[in-house]
């Protein structure tokens, strides 16, 4: 364990976290997170994910109650349904890139991109949609997403 993080693989995952307090910068190594690697640190208020991590899964930063921003590496892809439950993330910028975002469980309120291609997964009908279709804004309105912005 160093500084609160314990590394796996010569520093290219982390296995999890503890007491960890202000903001976190992740290491460039690190490509992977195991699942609820960052939960429970409730004393932590930003991070900065390595540009290698492309997903957050379920937990990964739940209960991380002082959370108020999380900046996403430049290959982020995916975020899974309660990644960010428990947090005071209210919005999320996301990388130029092809995302999938589940926003069941995570507090966003506003989700900020340049990525017209966004779409949104739909646990109810096990179905991918766009961001700016129809179904896509009634798929946001009911998880509490009240702005779409296109930077």
């Amino acid at each position: 364990m160093k500084n609160g993080v314990l590394y796996k693989d010569h520093m290219t995952r982390i296995m999890g976290t503890m007491n960890l307090k202000g903001t976190y910068r992740m290491p460039s190594t690190v490509k992977d997170l195991w699942d609820g690697a960052f939960a429970g640190n409730d004393k932590l208020k930003k991070v900065i994910l390595s540009d290698h991590i492309q997903i957050l899964f379920s937990g990964d930063f739940a209960n991380c109650k002082s959370l108020r921003e999380i900046k996403l590496g430049k290959r982020m892809r995916r975020i899974y349904e309660f990644a960010l439950y428990g947090t005071k993330i209210r919005t999320l910028t996301l990388p130029p890139k092809k995302n999938i975002v589940n926003l069941t469980g995570n507090s966003i309120k506003e989700i900020r991109t340049s990525n017209k291609k966004l779409r949104f997964e739909d646990e109810d009908e096990e179905d991918f949609i766009s961001a700016t279709s129809k179904k896509g804004k009634r798929y946001a309105k009911r998880h509490g997403l009240k702005k779409l912005t296109f930077i």
